[in-house]
């Protein structure tokens, strides 16, 4: 008999979309042939981790949650399906939980960029191997990056970084795409648990 479903949703440069959380744990309710209802019934909980990575986590329990032991479940659901709450439920609960990247609410610790374009795909490149190079390698500064970068990846295209110091346009591009390369991707995965 199912207890409980566990969503959790981690970091990425896009907001998954309540509808979307929604239409999942539906789709997974569907699957499993576990009815759900509109009353005001369930038990939902959260909780929020920052460590090894920021995680929010949704718990929600059939309508009886944890009040009443498994072996009497059976009394409750005759059938041995417990009712859910409806996708509707889950959708408002999980829209005010994460809020919006600008305001109070998770979405701010959770979704990575609101605006702005992507990285071009020639400036992403050189963004990953200066991303590993300062947090993989331990190369220690900005300027033994360029250089590494320098004699590495632009030998022989006429492109070079500055080392001494000085700052460009090629410079904070490739910098503002080191930060955007070092988030996380974000999903949603909704779980059924016996």
């Amino acid at each position: 008999m199912p207890k409980s479903v566990t969503l959790e949703v981690t970091p990425s440069f896009r907001m998954v979309g309540p509808e979307q959380v929604a239409a999942l744990y539906q789709r997974v309710l569907a699957t499993a042939d576990i009815p759900c209802t509109e009353g005001l019934h369930g038990y939902m909980s959260w909780r929020f981790d920052q460590f090894p990575g920021y995680r929010l986590v949704i718990s929600v329990e059939h309508r009886h949650g944890s009040t009443i032991r498994p072996e009497h479940l059976e009394v409750y659901y005759p059938e041995g399906k417990p009712v859910f709450s409806h996708p509707s439920t889950i959708r408002g609960y999980y829209k005010m939980l994460m809020g919006s990247p600008e305001g109070p609410g998770f979405a701010q610790f959770l979704v990575g960029r609101s605006r702005g374009h992507a990285p071009l795909a020639d400036t992403l490149v050189h963004a990953c191997v200066a991303a590993y190079l300062r947090h993989s390698s331990g190369v220690p500064g900005r300027k033994e990056i360029h250089a590494l970068l320098n004699e590495h990846v632009f030998r022989g295209n006429g492109k070079a970084l500055p080392q001494d110091g000085y700052s460009s346009c090629a410079v904070n591009q490739l910098w503002r795409d080191v930060e955007k390369v070092q988030r996380w991707t974000r999903y949603a995965d909704i779980q059924l648990f016996h």
